[in-house]
């Protein structure tokens, strides 16, 4: 047997359901500024925690917490999937991680920020949409 083929099952769930999140799905081009306005205010405010997200060929999936996606919802151009929705999981060609929701170092589940937290990040990069 080769040392690459594991010799048990492997499962890889491709899609998410009830997670415990909210997805909050927004344009590729106006999500790619909120990630770089996001990761910019990290680097100043070491204590911000990175913002789990997806990147797809058409839109960005940033991760909030479960309920507070929805006060996004008003924002043109947002789209949110809560609940039972079905979110694409890398590894799919609909999804790859910008940043995974755990810790690299430990396995941990990292800590999800509020939707409300974002809406400052998301109306400034939508605002630019042309």
């Amino acid at each position: 047997m080769s040392k690459y083929v594991s010799p048990v099952p492997v499962l890889v769930a491709t899609r998410c359901r009830d997670a415990g999140l909210d997805a909050v799905v927004v344009p590729v081009r106006e999500g790619r500024k909120a990630i770089c306005s996001l990761e910019k205010d990290a680097v100043f405010e070491p204590v911000a925690a990175p913002v789990p997200f997806l990147r797809g060929s058409e839109s960005v999936t940033l991760l909030v917490l479960a309920g507070t996606g929805t006060v996004l919802a008003d924002l043109r151009g947002v789209r949110i999937a809560t609940g039972a929705e079905v979110i694409p999981l890398p590894p799919t060609w609909e999804a790859v991680w910008g940043t995974p929701p755990w810790h690299p170092r430990v396995r941990q589940p990292a800590v999800l920020p509020a939707g409300s937290t974002l809406r400052p990040v998301l109306e400034s990069a939508l605002s630019a949409r042309v």
